[in-house]
């Protein structure tokens, strides 16, 4: 197979494939938003320092209020670092040259 053969074939799927492991990747991303981070807030929410729960009735109003806000803001923290998850785009878009300087193309042998 050419050079040209194969950049041709990667210029022709990249974005299939592109647009596929994005959907992938936010499917699998809303199942762990909905699982892992709702867990991981409920947990720390709901327990002290020491790991017991806490004993709401003890706590006022606005300590509970700064709970919630700095259990909340770890999670969106959390989301921010996977929204810098993603797949490179126009990686075909290198010219033929400067691949092949990178890859070794040889002719299919069949």
């Amino acid at each position: 197979m050419s050079s040209e053969a194969v950049f041709d074939f990667l210029s022709s799927n990249e974005t299939n494939v592109n647009q596929f492991c994005s959907l992938e990747l936010k499917s699998l991303f809303n199942n762990l938003a909905n699982s892992f981070l709702l867990r991981k807030f409920s947990l720390g929410f709901k327990r002290d320092e020491t790991g017991n729960n806490r004993n709401w009735k003890d706590i006022e109003e606005p300590k509970i209020n700064d709970l919630f806000e700095v259990y909340k803001k770890r999670g969106e923290d959390s989301i921010e670092e996977f929204k810098l998850i993603g797949f490179p785009k126009n990686i075909t878009q290198l010219d033929s040259d400067s691949l092949e300087e990178d890859v070794e193309f040889r002719e299919d042998s069949r």
